[in-house]
């Protein structure tokens, strides 16, 4: 049995025997794993006590794709979706049901968690030929279809992004999903982009009006720097195309589908779920602040040398065994933190990148012991967004091969 409980606080029905309960709320709390006897005829309690050791001030975590009774292909309810969220962690999630513009916040009111999540609302375009995309903050239409969500039927790809950029709200975000899924036709392999000389074989339906791309899809079980996405991504920063690169459930049923692994956190400057606003989070999104996490947490900055301030924090169950230095899609330097197991706070340091020449930073780690009990199979990674080393010193920076 799997149970989502609101306010901290719920009743399952057993048959008697010998069971074990797993308890967890996200990556940024410890978890329990406790053996109890359930005997028959009588009610069984167990108080959990769960602390938050991850210092993520200033940052609220976010999950910029799930789905719920707003599209077709997902029999969750709103109100059980924002419960899964609330349990999972997930402060400021995005609501993006296919093809229609729904609003969750009131199965957020309904349930009495206006204190630990605020909902944002968005769509995911979800076109047959060319590709799925999110679009956020968006506001529903009561009067027009699906809450006028965007057309896209007999739409170029590139007259549906300047449709959105002309019709959506100003400050929004425009997100790649899933770039990569034949099935659906993946925006980039659609257009045909081979990230290793940066051609593309239909040039036709290319548009780069675009914020973001999913680097890592739970749902499809993508993972880090080995992965097609981050390959992608890393090709699209290098042609000087700085878009965010995010990790997201894509979680149509929360019961089999985790939501927020992985998730979104997002530097707002605050970490108080009621006061973020959906411009909040877009203009992180531009901005580049956010960091990928599926356990770990991971920030990084450029220090006045053009070196990189680095910090990577786990909870005790979370596995960190390297961290990497990527520069310009390349590692070029591995830090070994098995070694840190028992503390919060796996890495605190300064990496020199050791370049002289403009280049951008991205920081991954990765564990190699699953995340059982809690995400069964999982492996932990995490990573951040890109920063801009002006390593020539002459005050702009060039991408490494710009097209």
């Amino acid at each position: 049995a799997r149970l989502f409980t609101v306010h901290g606080e719920g009743v399952v029905e057993l048959e008697e025997g010998d069971y074990r309960v797993i308890a967890g709320r996200g990556f940024e709390y410890t978890m329990t794993d406790v053996s109890m006897r359930i005997d028959a005829g009588r009610v069984s309690a167990l108080d959990v006590v769960l602390e938050r050791v991850v210092d993520t001030e200033g940052w609220v975590s976010s999950d910029f794709h799930l789905h719920a009774q707003g599209s077709p292909d997902s029999d969750d309810s709103n109100e059980y979706k924002v419960s899964a969220l609330a349990a999972e962690g997930v402060e400021v999630p995005v609501s993006t049901d296919h093809d229609n513009i729904t609003d969750w916040q009131p199965a957020v009111v309904g349930l009495g968690l206006e204190e630990h999540v605020r909902m944002i609302t968005g769509e995911e375009v979800t076109t047959y030929a060319y590709g799925h995309f999110n679009v956020f903050p968006l506001s529903v239409d009561p009067e027009a279809l699906n809450g006028g969500a965007f057309r896209w039927f007999q739409v170029e790809a590139p007259d549906l992004f300047d449709s959105i950029r002309r019709d959506a709200p100003a400050g929004h975000v425009i997100q790649v999903n899933h770039p990569r899924t034949t099935r659906f036709g993946g925006y980039l392999e659609a257009v045909g982009f081979d990230p290793e000389d940066a051609s593309f074989t239909r040039p036709d339906m290319l548009s780069f009006e675009f914020d973001a791309i999913e680097v890592t899809n739970g749902k499809r079980g993508e993972g880090a720097v080995a992965s097609q996405g981050f390959q992608d991504w890393v090709g699209l920063l290098a042609g000087g195309h700085r878009v965010a690169g995010t990790g997201n459930s894509d979680s149509h049923h929360a019961l089999t589908s985790f939501v927020g692994f992985p998730r979104n956190f997002v530097h707002v400057g605050k970490d108080d779920p009621p006061t973020v606003t959906g411009q909040d989070l877009a203009d992180a999104v531009h901005g580049l602040r956010l960091s990928v996490s599926a356990g770990p947490f991971v920030t990084a900055r450029l220090t006045d040398d053009g070196d990189v301030d680095v910090r990577v924090q786990a909870a005790p169950w979370v596995a960190v065994d390297r961290l990497q230095l990527v520069v310009d899609g390349e590692v070029v330097d591995t830090v070994e933190l098995s070694a840190a197991r028992d503390s919060v706070i796996r890495f605190e340091g300064i990496l020199p990148t050791n370049v002289d020449r403009d280049a951008f930073v991205i920081v991954v780690v990765e564990g190699d012991a699953t995340m059982d009990p809690l995400y069964p199979g999982k492996l932990p990674f995490a990573f951040t967004n890109p920063l801009f080393v002006d390593g020539d010193g002459d005050g702009t920076w060039t991408p490494p091969r710009a097209f």
